[in-house]
């Protein structure tokens, strides 16, 4: 398989899970479960993990850690959890764009810069016909 079907198949796993939640945190899995599931579906844990950690960097998957304590007899000891969900883009991903999505509030916007004038904006007028004067000025 290839490391795009293989990114796709994870996704979905999680796609799938998100779709068919057991109650309010059932959407977030552990790492021996995702790698126990996807076993069955030919993908080997190094793939998963391989794969999952350019799904996370890339913002398809979000991992979250949970701070839990183990009371033993005599003291407490605090201990991690990781979990691993599907993001937003990934739910938009395998369903397609949605009226709910935000669009990019910096969408569109022109910024350049003219002989040192910036220009936020599209169809800007820019008057240089003092550009030599406050070049003269600068070197006086």
């Amino acid at each position: 398989m290839s490391e795009d079907t293989i990114r796709k198949k994870i996704l979905e796993y999680f796609y799938n899970v998100w779709k068919n939640p057991r109650g309010m945190s059932s959407y977030k899995v552990k790492i021996s479960k995702i790698t126990s599931d996807l076993k069955k579906q030919g993908i080997k844990k190094k793939e998963v993990i391989r794969n999952l950690q350019y799904l996370i960097e890339t913002g398809w998957i979000k991992e979250e850690t949970e701070e839990y304590e183990i009371i033993t007899s005599n003291r407490k000891i605090k201990s991690k959890r990781t979990f691993y969900k599907i993001s937003g883009d990934g739910i938009a991903f395998i369903e397609g764009s949605s009226k709910f999505q935000r669009a990019n509030k910096l969408a569109g916007i022109n910024i350049t810069n003219v002989q040192g004038i910036v220009t936020i904006g599209s169809n800007n007028i820019i008057r240089n016909e003092f550009t030599q004067l406050f070049e003269s000025l600068k070197d006086f």
